[in-house]
């Protein structure tokens, strides 16, 4: 319930909200469902080199207690490693 009330907090008019975007709110937030992550042959332009840093941010930021999650600038920093990694890879 915690996570339902955090999303209150942030603003969100639920009862403006469409039933499916209210079904996929209680899913993740009481559930803690997250999407599939894609077979890397099944990502569009193929795998890359830092592919595994990715998916490592993205599962941190779908942590179900909130206080685990990334601060912000942590994912800022993390996300301009990983581009300035990729830029120098040929």
């Amino acid at each position: 319930m915690h996570n339902v009330h955090s999303l209150l907090k942030c603003g969100i008019t639920l009862c403006l909200m469409a039933p499916v975007h209210m079904q996929i709110m209680v899913a993740i937030a009481e559930k803690q469902h997250r999407p599939p992550i894609p077979r890397e042959s099944d990502l569009p332009g193929g795998s890359f080199p830092s592919l595994p840093a990715y998916l490592d941010l993205m599962q941190a930021c779908w942590h179900a207690e909130p206080q685990e999650w990334p601060a912000f600038e942590s994912c800022i920093i993390t996300l301009r490693g990983l581009l300035e990694e990729a830029m120098t890879v040929k």
